[in-house]
């Protein structure tokens, strides 16, 4: 005789084709009459425990795995402004000992024993504005894996922590590992974009002492602040009773900090500034150029996005064709009401950065001029749509693309359900409008870093440029933009 769970799956398996018999029904009929579906999301279950912890669970019954994506809504963003890297040297310290795992090496070890041959979490990063925690393990080892996440945020010790030997090592290290190129791009386009600070290397983050740490622990790792989000080959009531058992007990006593408020010095007026780090030994330069996209708190409107998909799929490859595809470009955009931005990056040798910076400038001109086609618009839908489409059918690209609308945007999970819905929605001259105001030609940050003599005809274009030595901090007395 079947157990109760057995049943219990059975019910849930019925119901999971069940609903997708009838997806298939849909779209036959749907596609008769020539018309698209929106984004299907599967069965997302959403709720709160009484500690203000947000729970997803989504069953996914087609390969024996589950997928767990904690997301936490804390940053280098949320660090004291006087005490930049705070933050993340709490953050570093979860994994090192927790209270089920206090020796060194027994959580690696346990890790290895759900079968990662690294020893290490899927992901485990302190970002700007939020922090991930993932991973993904067999069915039989969920409870294991639950457990790690709550031994993570609830438990650790901050052991292993020996500054002193830190500091030594910090002390007698080349410069050249922390003032390298992406260190040097990054932390001054950040400091430009907005404010935030961060030190080159992690000599000052020592000095900071195991109660400062602490408290910025308890007052910022908070269940208000966290959602975890479980899909894959899962029971809804035995995930329940799981997360209830190792998170629903959890409070904090410590009152909520302050949000840290920083502004977008990026404005109509603002204009371009440069910030330029002499590393003599850099074969290339590297180059980050940033660009505002909404206010901050703004919705991200889908008109928005769409003319960044059109002018990165195609106006930036029109410009590595023209120049000969010389280096790496790439771009990205960050979709979050904290630091909502969007950035070109690339490695450029120094003879093509003239011919690199005017066709990006050029670009900027030509899509602010209502130049996006009707066929731009209706191919970057159709992309677009089937990319949404397809994260819905992997557990971890489902969890990623929920926690990332959900968490860093605050859409709820109907909202998240209307994406496909929302570009569809997206007209030419409103695609028109979002590119010209994105693409402004005359209005962003640009960090570079690279050979002071190799780029010299290059930097002559700009009449206002702050230099900076390999390694130097940031001068925050300096005027920001």
């Amino acid at each position: 005789m079947e157990n109760m769970e057995s049943i219990y799956r059975r019910i849930l398996m019925i119901k999971y084709y069940h609903k997708y018999l009838l997806l298939l029904i849909i779209i036959f009929a749907v596609g008769v009459k020539g018309q698209d579906l929106g984004l299907v999301l599967p069965d997302i279950e959403e709720y709160q425990l009484n500690n203000g912890m947000r729970i997803l669970i989504s069953p996914n019954y087609e390969s024996p795995v589950v997928y767990i994506n904690m997301q936490i809504n804390i940053g280098k963003i949320d660090n004291p402004k006087d005490m930049p890297g705070l933050g993340k040297s709490v953050f570093s310290q979860l994994k090192n000992a927790t209270k089920i795992y206090p020796k060194k090496g027994q959580l690696e070890n346990k890790l290895y024993s759900l079968g990662n041959s690294s020893g290490s979490f899927g992901a485990y990063s302190f970002d700007d504005y939020y922090s991930t925690i993932n991973h993904i393990c067999l069915k039989e080892d969920t409870k294991d894996c639950i457990e790690i996440f709550s031994e993570l945020v609830r438990y650790p010790t901050f052991a292993f922590s020996n500054k002193f030997w830190k500091k030594l090592t910090q002390i007698w290290a080349p410069k050249e590992i922390f003032g390298n190129r992406w260190n040097s791009t990054m932390i001054h386009v950040n400091y430009m974009f907005n404010g935030l600070l961060n030190h080159f290397n992690d000599f000052k983050k020592y000095s900071y002492t195991s109660k400062q740490e602490e408290e910025w622990f308890n007052k910022n790792i908070r269940p208000e602040n966290i959602t975890l989000m479980i899909s894959g080959d899962i029971n809804y009531i035995y995930i329940k009773k799981l997360v209830n058992d190792y998170f629903g007990d959890w409070k904090s006593d410590f009152p909520m900090p302050k949000i840290v408020d920083y502004n977008i010095n990026i404005t109509e007026n603002s204009g371009i500034n440069v910030q330029f780090t002499s590393i003599d030994d850099a074969r290339e330069a590297r180059i980050v150029l940033r660009k505002k996209t909404t206010d901050l708190n703004d919705s991200w409107n889908p008109a928005m996005q769409m003319a960044m998909f059109i002018f990165y799929h195609n106006r930036l490859e029109q410009v590595k064709q023209n120049i000969d595809r010389a280096g790496w470009i790439g771009w990205g955009w960050q979709q979050s009401n904290r630091m909502p931005y969007t950035e070109i990056i690339a490695d450029m040798e120094y003879s093509y950065l003239d011919r690199f910076y005017s066709e990006l400038i050029y670009q900027f001109e030509d899509v602010s001029n209502n130049t996006i086609t009707d066929e731009d618009l209706k191919n970057a839908v159709i992309t677009r749509t089937n990319d949404y489409q397809n994260k819905t059918y992997n557990p971890k690209e489902l969890n990623d693309m929920v926690q990332y609308y959900y968490n860093q945007n605050g859409y709820s999970i109907e909202r998240v359900a209307q994406l496909v819905d929302d570009i569809k929605a997206v007209t030419l001259d409103g695609v028109n409008a979002a590119a010209k105001k994105v693409f402004d030609p005359n209005n962003f940050v640009m960090a570079i870093a690279g050979n002071k003599d190799s780029c010299a005809t290059f930097l002559d274009q700009f009449p206002n440029i702050e230099y900076y030595e390999r390694a130097e901090e940031i001068r925050t007395s300096a005027s920001s933009p």
